[in-house]
């Protein structure tokens, strides 16, 4: 769906020639995150669709920002069958203060934004450490600030060719069909910024590392 709004809404900002992207990533996106995978995994595509299509759109007036939040407090955790620990309460920020970081960088011109002094230290941070030591860093955070409440939806078992399921436990036939994960999951297969790719005109700015 992000990808889709972003595709779909471009083109008008574009002839316009003024307007903001805005898509929200996580600080998850620095790093892989062990029992999070997947939505990790997702978040990195949007923070690096999002710098993508910003590059792209030098010229048009058109700018593009993803933000990362760390901890915030919404109805995710309930969502994913997590509770916060008290270990985890003091690294957590409201919505509205999140919202607020988000909208303020991005009508000056940020790329990424971090929200949160240390968040954006973090993702700073973990620049400089070995991939192996993010992801035991990142378990060690989320073990330590949220327990599980109920356990996560399995995967549907794999078809064979004539339809039946394998039994638990068994090695699905060579001509089985394996289930697309990539059709689960949101990722995979899309496009980043074909709307904007031919409105890209100016190299970027001196400054931009910084932004």
């Amino acid at each position: 769906a992000l990808t889709e709004l972003t595709h779909r809404f471009l083109p008008g900002m574009i002839a316009r020639r003024h307007g903001h992207v805005l898509n929200v990533a996580s600080l998850g996106a620095y790093t892989p995150c062990p029992t999070f995978a997947v939505y990790a995994a997702s978040k990195a595509y949007v923070r690096n669709l999002t710098e993508a299509i910003d590059f792209e759109l030098r010229g048009t007036g058109v700018r593009a920002t993803c933000v990362n939040p760390g901890g915030t407090r919404t109805e995710f955790l309930d969502a994913a069958g997590q509770r916060l620990k008290q270990a985890g309460e003091w690294s957590m920020m409201s919505a509205e203060a999140c919202a607020r970081i988000a909208v303020r960088k991005m009508l000056a011109g940020r790329r990424n934004v971090v929200t949160g002094f240390l968040n954006a230290l973090s993702a700073f941070l973990f620049r400089f450490l070995p991939r192996p030591w993010l992801a035991w860093l990142a378990y060690q955070g989320l073990s330590s600030g949220v327990e599980k409440t109920a356990p996560l939806a399995r995967l549907p078992a794999p078809e064979g060719p004539d339809g039946a399921v394998a039994a638990e436990g068994e090695e699905p036939d060579a001509g089985a069909t394996v289930p697309d994960a990539s059709a689960e999951t949101g990722g995979g297969g899309a496009s980043s910024g074909g709307a904007a790719a031919s409105a890209a005109a100016e190299a970027p700015a001196a400054d931009d590392d910084q932004r």
